[in-house]
């Protein structure tokens, strides 16, 4: 078997009155604005083991198609951690709750649900600042077969479960089987590999169905890798978290309050924590976090969604703050294309033009985020919603021909219907809250109104794509590996029971084949920008703004700077200490 030669690469209860005066503080504000890669071991490939049932044979695979080598070089050696003593607990607040622990259940692809992973779920590798992978699981970067369709990685010998047994290519080859025997957030991505090999148990080859850049999202942290046998015990339920790989077990849980996670009984490195024990406590509100920091009551505050955060948490003496400027998740208003109003593209469209997007970066992010012109952090065409500034004029034209009749503060109406409109909108969140109540006071002066149906995070997707609601703030996040195709739902990527609104297009569905199926990340690009610029122009979403990955920490106590997107705020937990 020829492989591609891997090339080394250098290398966070709110007093009423108070909530409410800010509020209307800030959205007198809005109103008033006008407008990569790890250097490690390389695994070489031994003979193959009998491939999984459709898998390719060897001889069979093409050899032509090489894989990227642009791709191979996102991994490099993990950095040197900063010196920190042992022992010792961490409480941290968190803005929510996950309603599974478990990332590859029905509901589990949440930023709650993926925060939480890295205490107790280890990845082949681990994604820090920029997409970069580091080795976790994994003992250097993977090989990958000249043709493209093996991927071969070799596993740490010492990986350790919590009750001791070794972590082998074996868990590797049952949670794929578990991604993609159920119906759950993953089951697309997983099945791009028609099979796992387990030729010995420190080597894991993932069998491809053909060459593609999709093989590096897999495995990686926070969808990592489970127990085999535990997965056998358990059958279709969510995983029960009885059994951790990562740096820590779950102690206890009280729902609606916290998680307590303590040191793993069998650490190795990588998974081997400075830390005791580590508290995430579940508080809602932003302004009670900072005063629970200030009072001492909490040691970090993992970031929120919250206005001007990083500016908020400087004001508290003796902290420290570390803010993540990557930009790589966006909030996206979401729409619900298959009925109602917005099933018009055209009313997509007055929508996007009564919107000052702009004004809600300007003035309720400061200096914590940005504007968003793209669904992709990269937005390598370019800024494909640029198109969508204020136009009332030509928001009013389109619902008029649209057929919804009327102007001024009142609803158009059409027959006997008003032009109204559900939003469905995290709460509590003072950023999402703010946001919302501007999108009312902007959307009225073309005749729209719009109804506020405060939910958390998950339940807002979940309506939107229900039909619960017409319109949902959702925070997604991507990587370097786009995570386009789930934000857009279309039905060419999203499995069936996927809290994710839907939207299928023939234009869009092509587009996103093809990024599928590229094999080099110049091709997935090209592909992706063709999405991008597609969604642009039908708005079943709308990018808003990309808010910073913040957290604080209290004197005395170190923690990792934050990653925004799929690495999460406990990326590299393991290497907090006080």
């Amino acid at each position: 078997m020829s492989v591609l030669p891997v090339a080394p690469s250098p290398s966070a209860r709110p007093r009423v009155a108070i909530a409410v005066t800010v509020v209307l503080v800030l959205l007198s504000g809005i109103v008033a604005v006008v407008s990569q890669r790890d250097r490690g071991r390389d695994g070489v490939p031994g003979p193959a083991a009998t491939a999984s049932p459709g898998a390719p044979s060897g001889s069979a695979a093409p050899s032509g198609a090489a894989v990227d080598p642009a791709l191979l070089g996102f991994y490099r050696a993990r950095p040197a951690a900063a010196d920190g003593d042992r022992g010792g607990s961490v409480v941290a607040a968190a803005q929510g709750e996950p309603v599974t622990l478990d990332p590859f259940a029905v509901g589990g692809d949440t930023p709650a649900t993926r925060d939480l992973a890295p205490l107790w779920l280890p990845g082949l590798y681990r994604i820090g600042p920029g997409g970069v992978r580091t080795p976790w699981l994994a003992a250097g970067p993977p090989t990958v077969t000249a043709d493209g369709r093996r991927v071969v990685v070799e596993l740490r010998p010492d990986a350790r479960w919590s009750d001791g047994a070794a972590i082998t290519s074996a868990d590797v080859a049952a949670t794929w089987r578990r991604a993609t025997s159920r119906p759950g957030p993953w089951r697309a991505t997983y099945a791009d590999v028609a099979g796992i090999e387990t030729p010995t148990p420190t080597r894991a080859v993932l069998v491809l169905r053909r060459p593609t850049v999709a093989w590096a999202r897999l495995f990686v942290a926070p969808t990592g890798v489970l127990p085999a046998a535990a997965l056998q015990r358990l059958g279709d339920k969510p995983y029960d978290l009885k059994v951790t790989g990562g740096p820590f077990t779950l102690a206890a849980r009280a729902r609606g309050l916290e998680t307590v996670w303590r040191r793993t009984a069998h650490p190795w490195p990588g998974s081997d924590p400075r830390l005791d024990e580590v508290r995430v406590q579940v508080v809602p509100d932003f302004s009670t976090a900072v005063e629970l920091l200030r009072a001492r009551r909490l040691d970090a505050v993992l970031p929120y969604d919250s206005v001007n955060a990083a500016g908020r948490l400087s004001g508290v003496g003796g902290v420290t703050v570390e803010a993540e400027k990557e930009h790589r998740s966006v909030t996206a208003l979401t729409m619900r294309t298959t009925g109602g109003p917005l099933k018009d593209v055209r009313v997509r469209r007055a929508v996007a033009l009564a919107l000052d997007r702009p004004a809600f970066a300007e003035g309720l992010l400061r200096d914590g985020g940005t504007g968003a012109d793209g669904l992709r952090s990269s937005e390598s065409a370019g800024a494909p919603f640029a198109r969508w500034r204020p136009n009332l004029a030509e928001a009013r034209r389109l619902l008029t021909a649209a057929g919804w009749q009327g102007n001024g503060d009142r609803p158009r109406k059409r027959g006997g219907d008003e032009l109204t409109l559900v939003l469905a909108s995290p709460s509590p969140s003072d950023l999402y809250d703010v946001v919302a109540r501007g999108m009312q006071v902007q959307l009225r002066k073309v005749g729209i109104q719009v109804d506020l149906a405060g939910a958390d995070a998950d339940v807002a997707a979940e309506l939107a794509r229900t039909g619960g609601s017409d319109l949902a703030l959702t925070r997604w996040d991507t990587d370097v590996v786009s995570d386009l195709p789930r934000l857009l739902g279309s039905a060419g990527a999203a499995p069936q029971g996927a809290g994710w609104p839907r939207w299928a297009d023939r234009d869009a569905d092509a587009a996103l084949r093809d990024a599928a199926a590229a094999p080099t990340l110049a091709a997935a690009d090209a592909a992706l920008d063709r999405a991008d610029a597609r969604a642009a122009d039908q708005v079943p979403v709308l990018p808003m703004f990309r808010v910073d990955a913040v957290t604080a920490a209290a004197a005395g106590v170190h923690v990792e700077a934050p990653v925004s997107g799929y690495g999460g705020p406990l990326a590299d937990v393991d290497r907090w200490s006080r």
